[in-house]
């Protein structure tokens, strides 16, 4: 019911009880019985009439009493279920916050785990040369950057290379034990490689059971502790010693089989194009054992591009003053793009062929098919027997050219020489050799007293020459023991050449004193 027609029930309310009013004075002062009859009967009929509407009243309001407390309950119910659903979702969110949060900590467990289980772990890490290629070597890993790591593949490790075949994958002795002096980049040997750890590849462990005559290895040399690419040759009787042919040289040497590294088919010395069918690792090539007489050179690869490493053209001219890459910029060349006028050309380097020299443009074609189709084992046969003889002819002139004294080693040994106290003793020896054919009795007593001043200032030079070489291997005697071992070898040829002056100073005296001798008989 709406507010108008309580406010219209509540005037009639209101009518109706004047009007009851009015009928009760008149019943009052009523005479006639008839009369009052019939004022009794309207009395009747309002009462009725009020407590009807008084009544319709009362059901109004219960009715809006009802109705507020139900929206009263409605707006409780709404606010319990936003209350409710609140609750729902803060829960939720905790809930997501926790499984968030147990998940970084797991995550964070498992890059924990992997960390401590890569320290010391052998694996096979890239290594790139000074001229690009990039090789895999067999390493142990020795730290492991543990800084600002959220994923695996931000994990950066240090390696050492256990098999190291250049000076800069060598270990630095003094590093690990603490006590090295330079940097990492002032430092000639290793202070560790850093590879990321997706560049890592797995380490198989070496078979030895495989090694037959002609399987490619790595040995150890004696002088600098460096592994270098060779070929078994044979093994000895009692299995201790082996017999290889060294890959740059072509010599072949023993050595002991705890110095030897097998390795396997493709080579321990993987190049990074060694998935590519058409670029075949240059480390891998098997050498071996006999060398075919073939005068007849072929053309052989000396270096080619890496399309793995992704090298762009021109960047070997880093290493010099870049005056093609500038030319190629003038003549209008845009850097990425390929050669020619519309730029549709090559954008790799060519790869460096050595041609034999003295054959025809058409001769050496004829040749470099025939190069393609040979095995790569045969044309390196012929490539070290080609050096090898070229090593025997310098060899020979070499000797040759010793044996013959010319005018100009003449002047060096006896000019050029005296500004350096190091040449005393090769100043020496080219005066001995001037006398060699002369008898000291044939020299006059004026020569021999300056062969005798210049004998003595050889043993003075030989002397200090001494004292500072023994100041510079008692510097190096705790720290590097083959510099030590090269100054103390200096200081006793020293000792031999005072030794040697020695004696002839010695030889000089008694000639002086024979002819002093001589002169007083003659003059008696």
């Amino acid at each position: 019911m709406d507010t108008a027609e309580k406010k219209a029930l509540h005037e009639s309310l209101k009518q109706y009880e004047q009007q009851l009013e009015a009928v009760e004075l008149a019943l009052a002062s009523s005479a006639s019985e008839s009369q009052a009859a019939d004022l009794l009967e309207l009395k009747h009929n309002l009462e009725e009439v009020i407590n009807l509407t008084q009544a319709t009243l009362r059901g109004a309001v219960d009715e809006d009493s009802a109705t507020n407390q139900n929206q009263v309950n409605d707006d409780i119910d709404e606010e319990f279920a936003r209350f409710q659903a609140e609750m729902a979702s803060l829960g939720a969110s905790s809930e997501s916050q926790d499984q968030a949060v147990t998940a970084a900590e797991d995550h964070s467990k498992e890059l924990a785990e992997l960390v401590d289980h890569l320290e010391g772990s052998n694996v096979k890490a890239p290594f790139s040369k000074d001229w690009g290629q990039m090789s895999y070597h067999s390493a142990v890993v020795l730290s492991v950057d543990a800084s600002d790591i959220t994923h695996v593949d931000d994990i950066k490790v240090n390696v050492m290379f256990t098999h190291p075949t250049v000076s800069a994958m060598k270990p630095c002795s003094f590093f690990l034990e603490g006590r090295c002096k330079f940097s990492q980049e002032r430092c000639r040997f290793s202070h560790g490689h850093a590879v990321a750890l997706s560049e890592l590849r797995e380490y198989s462990e070496p078979s030895f059971s495989t090694l037959k005559p002609g399987s490619p290895c790595l040995v150890k040399s004696d002088k600098d502790g460096l592994w270098q690419l060779a070929a078994l040759e044979s093994v000895g009787e009692r299995q201790d010693e082996v017999a290889v042919r060294l890959s740059h040289s072509g010599k072949t040497v023993s050595i002991g089989v705890e110095d030897v590294f097998p390795l396997e088919d493709n080579g321990a010395v993987e190049s990074s194009d060694s998935d590519s069918d058409s670029q075949p690792a240059a480390d891998a090539v098997p050498i071996a054992g006999g060398c075919e007489d073939d005068q007849e050179g072929v053309p052989v690869v000396a270096w080619s591009p890496s399309t793995a490493s992704g090298l762009p053209l021109g960047a070997w001219e880093k290493h010099t003053k870049g005056i093609g890459s500038k030319l190629m910029e003038k003549m209008g060349y845009v850097w990425g793009q390929g050669l020619g006028i519309r730029g549709n050309g090559r954008t790799e380097p060519v790869e460096a062929v050595v041609l034999p020299a003295g054959k025809s443009l058409d001769k050496c074609m004829e040749l470099k098919e025939l190069g393609m189709t040979q095995d790569s084992a045969k044309v390196q046969r012929k490539m070290l027997l080609k050096m090898k003889r070229e090593e025997e002819k310098i060899e020979r002139r070499y000797h040759k050219a010793a044996k013959s004294e010319s005018v100009f080693e003449f002047l060096n040994c006896q000019i050029f020489s005296k500004k350096d106290s190091k040449n005393a003793g090769e100043k020496y020896n080219t005066q001995k050799e001037k006398h060699s054919s002369q008898d000291l009795k044939s020299v006059s007593m004026r020569g021999l007293g300056i062969e005798a001043l210049q004998v003595t200032e050889a043993i003075k030079r030989a002397e200090r020459e001494i004292v500072r070489l023994g100041h510079s291997s008692a510097r190096n005697k705790d720290r590097d023991k083959v510099m030590h071992a090269q100054m103390e070898k200096k200081i006793e040829e020293q000792r031999q050449l005072i030794r040697q002056l020695q004696s002839k100073e010695r030889s000089i005296a008694a000639e002086q004193q024979h002819r002093k001798g001589n002169d007083k008989l003659r003059v008696f």
